[in-house]
C-alpha cells in the first residue's frame, strides 16, 4: 500500500535475515522525505490492525491539514500527546487483565470439564454395587432357606467385590471434592 506524499509514518524494519530486504522501500521517482512504500505483508507482521489503522489516520489527518507543518499545535493536542503513555499503560493493563481472566476461565472450564468425566466414571461403580449387594443378599437368603453353605460363600464373594468397589467409588467421590475445591 502507497502512501501519499506528505504523509509521516514510522519506517517498520523486520530483519534483513528473515525476508532478505528491510520492509520498507523508496518509491522509484520520490525521495525518501516524500514518501514510503510499506509493504503489507511486512505490515500485517509487524503491527496490529488497531495500530495499523491509527497510522492511516493519523496520516490522512496530515494530508488533509496540507502537510505536517500545517497542523496547529493546541494545548488539546499538547494534553493528548503527554497523557498518551498513561493511556497506552491503561491499555495494556486492561489487555494484561484480560489474558488473566482468559486463563482463569480455562482452567475453571478444564476442572468442569474432570469434574464431570469423574461424574460419569462414579456411574457404573455405583450401579455395580447396588447389584453386587442384590445378588448378595439373594445368595444369602438362599442359604437360609436351603441350608446350603455354597449359597453363603457366592454371597461372601459377592460382597467382598462389593466392598472394594465401594472403595473404589470413594476415591472417585474424594477426587470429585478436591476437584471442586479448586474450583473455589
Amino acid at each position: 500500500m502507497a502512501l501519499k506524499k506528505g504523509c509521516c509514518i514510522t519506517a517498520l524494519y523486520s530483519s534483513p535475515a528473515a525476508n532478505g530486504f528491510n520492509g520498507v522501500d523508496g518509491h522509484g521517482q520520490a525521495t525518501v522525505e516524500r514518501g514510503f512504500s510499506v509493504n503489507r505483508q511486512v505490515c500485517v507482521e509487524n503491527l496490529k490492525s488497531l495500530s495499523y489503522i491509527s497510522q492511516r489516520v493519523i496520516c490522512d489527518a496530515i494530508d488533509k491539514a496540507g502537510g505536517i507543518l500545517n497542523i496547529p499545535v493546541t494545548k488539546e493536542l499538547r494534553t493528548s500527546v503527554s497523557a498518551a503513555r498513561h493511556r497506552y499503560q491503561a491499555y495494556l493493563e486492561a489487555q494484561k487483565k484480560e489474558q488473566l481472566e482468559e486463563a482463569k476461565e480455562s482452567k475453571r472450564r478444564l476442572v468442569e470439564e474432570e469434574i464431570d468425566t469423574l461424574k460419569r466414571k462414579k456411574v457404573r461403580p455405583e450401579a455395580t454395587v447396588a447389584d453386587l449387594t442384590a445378588s448378595a443378599d439373594n445368595l444369602a437368603e438362599k442359604a437360609e432357606e436351603t441350608g446350603d453353605v455354597v449359597h453363603i460363600v457366592k454371597s461372601n464373594c459377592l460382597r467382598k467385590t462389593a466392598k472394594s468397589k465401594t472403595e473404589e467409588l470413594l476415591n472417585i467421590k474424594q477426587e470429585i471434592i478436591t476437584k471442586l475445591q479448586e474450583l473455589s
